[in-house]
């Protein structure tokens, strides 16, 4: 939540900075839009920092799903998996669909006269979205108009991946206010290219204690893995082999098969007597977690591939009672 706070803290700046023509009465407007899982978590927590920081004085509008609508989402402007889409195979058919709803959103932001529009990752989607509002707020302020919203990217594009790292970081130069980065040294990358950016912390350090020794005692570590071995069935002394085929539905239909086939070929050595490493002294048995929306096809998925194969069924090691959605 600290790292959702800075990135509260930002936008209330720029808010204050940008929009002092707006009545001090009325609650603040933020349109968020998020398209896949991952989104959606980060989205939610924004929401309850912001919610937090204005007491209660918000009204939150666009996409999301279900952490957002938690939080206060009353309802999406569309289901947020029309934008949860990669690949060539996957995006070249969804192109007029995701056009309509391109246009759909903006006809919302325009009713909504949001003080803020924050796209939450889902670069492609977001990044045309924000430029195409920046373009009509130039042309609207040449009319006179004030200038609002702000516009704010949460989670910047992968610039750095790349060889023309600071050539694909300028191109987001005038399409947004500010941009939110995930890493430290993504700030200075995209300044550089004369992209305002801040470096707000990645979400996962909320929840996982980096360097040193975890929280509580070793007493309790162990009270709290015990506890959950019964949650979800998994034997005392297995040996817990997590596997994380991703948040998008055709992340986890690409992966989760393959990283079931290699958990299958693991338990049949160690089914063989084979000693996989000095660790891994007792059987193995699986973890799968699910983002939210994807139990079901993760379960469908789970069943097809080990149906008949060496892994099936906890006597093989695979405990189908492993599985939860987080």
């Amino acid at each position: 939540m600290r790292r959702c706070a800075a990135a509260n803290l930002r936008l209330r700046s720029l808010q204050c900075r940008r929009l002092s023509s707006r009545s001090s009465t009325s609650p603040a407007v933020v349109f968020l839009v998020a398209g896949e899982a991952s989104g959606d978590v980060i989205g939610g927590r924004l929401m309850r920092a912001l919610r937090n920081e204005y007491g209660g004085a918000i009204h939150f509008e666009g996409v999301g799903g279900d952490s957002m609508r938690a939080e206060g989402l009353a309802s999406s402007l569309f289901p947020m998996s029309e934008l949860s889409v990669a690949g060539f195979a996957e995006v070249l058919p969804s192109l007029p669909r995701i056009a309509a709803r391109l246009v759909q959103t903006q006809r919302a932001v325009r009713r909504a006269q949001p003080h803020v529009v924050v796209g939450i990752d889902s670069k492609g989607f977001n990044l045309r979205l924000l430029r195409s509002l920046a373009h009509r707020r130039a042309a609207a302020g040449r009319n006179g108009i004030p200038a609002a919203p702000v516009l704010v990217q949460y989670v910047g594009p992968s610039a750095w991946a790349f060889g023309d790292a600071d050539a694909r970081a300028a191109r987001l130069r005038g399409g947004v206010d500010e941009l939110l980065v995930l890493l430290p040294f993504e700030e200075a990358l995209f300044r550089r290219a004369g992209v305002p950016a801040t470096f707000v912390g990645h979400p996962a350090l909320d929840d996982v204690a980096i360097g040193g020794e975890p929280p509580g005692t070793a007493a309790e570590r162990a009270a709290e893995a015990a506890a959950f071995r019964r949650e979800v069935g998994l034997s005392p002394c297995a040996q817990v082999l997590c596997l994380l085929p991703g948040s998008r539905a055709q992340e986890v239909r690409a992966m989760l098969p393959l990283l079931l086939r290699g958990a299958e070929r693991l338990v049949e050595r160690r089914r063989r007597g084979e000693a996989l490493s000095s660790r891994w002294a007792g059987p193995i048995e699986l973890v799968v977690p699910a983002a939210p929306g994807m139990r079901g096809e993760v379960d469908r998925i789970v069943l097809e591939t080990l149906a008949g194969g060496a892994a099936r069924g906890a006597a093989g090691g695979v405990n189908r009672r492993c599985e939860r959605e987080v």
